[in-house]
């Protein structure tokens, strides 16, 4: 069983190596590096930076919180929560993208804050697809770390935060 799985590992590996490396096969050096030292280049990196930087943020300061919460109810409203929070991982992106530009365009929406076409729009277009699979991620982490290293801690005086850092959060971490 384990040479099978191994070996599916392998061919899938090698399929997105080549996949990738057929990207870079007409890559023209110096055509990148003219293209480096363009203004617009150089702005849309930045711009690209900032916000998958700040939707990361975002979505780690919110859903770490969702995901231990998630993963440590048992309530139904809990679970529906879950799925809804992990729709955006079987919506595609573009059909995502389409749903938060009909949402912007809404007249009531306009009048308080525009997004389209602007560094807020991009931020929160992209918090809305990083958002599910940290919380997936960060869920199943916490799901394998049992809640009663955090009450033993708790016990012997650690406050609640201090016992999630020191227990859970390390044990999950990686």
């Amino acid at each position: 069983m384990n040479r099978v799985t191994g070996g599916i590992g392998v061919v899938l590996t090698l399929l997105v190596g080549v996949l990738i490396a057929g990207n870079f096969a007409d890559l023209n050096f110096q055509e990148l590096r003219q293209l480096s030292q363009e203004p617009r280049f150089i702005k849309a990196l930045g711009f690209s930076l900032l916000t998958s930087g700040g939707a990361t943020l975002g979505a780690f300061v919110l859903g770490v919180p969702a995901a231990l919460w998630l993963s440590r109810s048992r309530h139904r409203g809990a679970r529906i929560c879950a799925i809804v929070l992990e729709l955006p991982l079987v919506i595609p992106p573009l059909i995502i993208g389409v749903l938060l530009l009909q949402l912007a365009n809404q007249a009531l929406l306009q009048n308080v804050f525009r997004l389209v076409f602007t560094l807020q729009g991009a931020l929160l277009a992209q918090f809305f697809v990083a958002l599910p699979l940290l919380i997936k991620a960060a869920e199943g982490a916490f799901r394998l770390i049992p809640a009663e290293y955090e009450h033993i801690a708790m016990s012997m005086g650690a406050s609640p935060v201090r016992a999630f850092l020191d227990t859970t959060w390390r044990l999950a971490w990686p």
